[in-house]
């Protein structure tokens, strides 16, 4: 398969990592900030002790150092001899000082174009650089430039709270021997002094449309014919007893493992959720249910594992775990129970702790009218009233949420998660 790849390269705060990620967002492709290698290595070299200026130092170090270049939730990480690199140290004042020297090096250019080439077989993907036009993926017919004045972009980094003097930076990268910035003869050269960044992402995306660029959705998993059966079954019911209705399905889309967050108010959310989605999802049920024989044979194949709830806790972790690495989504609730008066409750650690062993994306989902329909205190559901089913934008956590241990840091990943589903509410449809 030949797949897509889209370059935008440009100087020091020109937006361009803002403007790829937009980019590679929309179009569902793999995100690639090449800029980050640098920058990781530098913070190495630094943390090591080493002077900048001192190039046989820093390639000793480089022979060294077990780089780790890898993609999670759609977009590239770097490890360092097993140590993730926190944004915030990427983009340190001494970091801003030495990355422009240290990507000078030859050799530490040619390890690192290396890596970042390598990528170009995992997926259709956009790279955001200094050289990625004309060093790293040079023939690719999709570059773009990014510039704006000294002046404004002196503001946008002093803004962010960054003390760099562009012009310095930019006189380094540009007069350096080796893949030094410059525009590639065929790139769409594209001032940002005085556009926002959506509104360059836009402008990207439309001449990416016009060349025929197109997003490519993933296959979609298939379903058992017993789980199709009764996805179908019961999406009809869902829709004939209670009119359901969807909203923002489109959010849902997201490549790999996933947790799919929701509240719990009935017995009637897991099945809910799973008939919102087009895809199979996996649920937790404790083991008391597989009992009776009909839901021994008829649990597993809807996708349903049990969980030992004397050990709930490990049990879920461990089987949680293993899904969602192999790709697979499942519905967890934060609040742990169903909810005794139909209000939201405060969110319990459980899913902060899967979160933080997995680092997977969290899609947060509200239901509407599922209490009314099938409250706790009810022996059979009510068949009248209308249900909504809304999710929110998937929540991608920082590597410093994930790295944050024991029950604090598990805690503040579940509340964050809790309130994005609190914060979810019924689409205005009254225009």
């Amino acid at each position: 398969m030949q797949y897509v790849a889209i370059a935008i390269d440009g100087p020091a705060a020109s937006g361009k990592s803002s403007v790829a990620r937009r980019v590679a967002e929309h179009f569902g492709f793999l995100f690639v900030n090449s800029g980050a290698m640098y920058r990781s290595f530098t913070w190495w070299v630094l943390e090591n002790q080493i002077d900048p200026a001192n190039s046989a130092a820093v390639l000793e170090l480089l022979g060294r150092s077990h780089f780790e270049c890898a993609l999670k939730d759609r977009s590239s990480v770097i490890r360092i001899d097993g140590r993730d690199v926190a944004d915030a140290l990427m983009h340190s004042e001494e970091v801003n000082g030495a990355v422009s020297s240290i990507s000078a090096i030859p050799e530490v250019r040619r390890a690192l174009v290396a890596e970042q080439q390598r990528f170009r077989s995992m997926g259709d993907l956009v790279m955001e650089g200094r050289d990625i036009g004309t060093v790293v993926i040079p023939d690719t017919p999709y570059k773009f430039y990014l510039d704006a004045s000294a002046e404004v972009r002196e503001r946008r980094r002093k803004a962010q709270g960054i003390d760099d003097d562009i012009r310095l930076r930019d006189l380094k990268d540009s007069s350096r021997d080796v893949a030094p910035l410059r525009t590639a003869e065929d790139a769409m050269r594209i001032d940002t002094s005085y556009l926002t960044l959506p509104q360059v992402a836009d402008r990207v995306i439309q001449i990416l449309h016009v060349e025929g660029v197109r997003r490519r959705e993933p296959e979609r998993p298939t379903m058992s014919w017993v789980y199709w059966l009764t996805y179908t079954l019961s999406k009809a019911f869902f829709r004939a007893a209670y009119g359901m209705e969807v909203h923002h399905a489109e959010r849902a889309k997201v490549v790999g493992g996933a947790y799919f967050a929701s509240n719990h108010a009935s017995f009637l959310d897991p099945p809910l959720v799973g008939t919102a989605l087009e895809e199979p999802i996996y649920y937790l049920a404790r083991n008391t249910l597989f009992k009776p024989p009909l839901f021994t044979w008829l649990l597993p194949r809807l996708n349903t594992v049990p969980v030992d709830r004397d050990n709930a806790e490990l049990s879920s972790l461990r089987i949680s775990m293993q899904l969602v690495k192999e790709g697979k989504k499942m519905v967890v609730f934060p609040e742990g129970t169903r909810t005794p008066d139909g209000s939201l409750q405060p969110a319990q650690r459980g899913v902060g702790m899967l979160v933080a062993k997995t680092g997977v994306p969290v899609i947060p989902v509200r239901i509407f009218g599922s209490y009314e329909a099938y409250p706790r205190n009810r022996k059979l559901p009510r068949m009248d009233g209308k249900i909504h089913v809304v999710f929110g934008h998937p929540i991608y956590f920082s590597t410093e949420e994930l790295a944050t241990k024991g029950k604090t840091g598990q805690q503040a990943i579940s509340t964050r998660v809790m309130d994005a589903i609190a914060s979810l509410s019924l689409p205005d449809t009254s225009s």
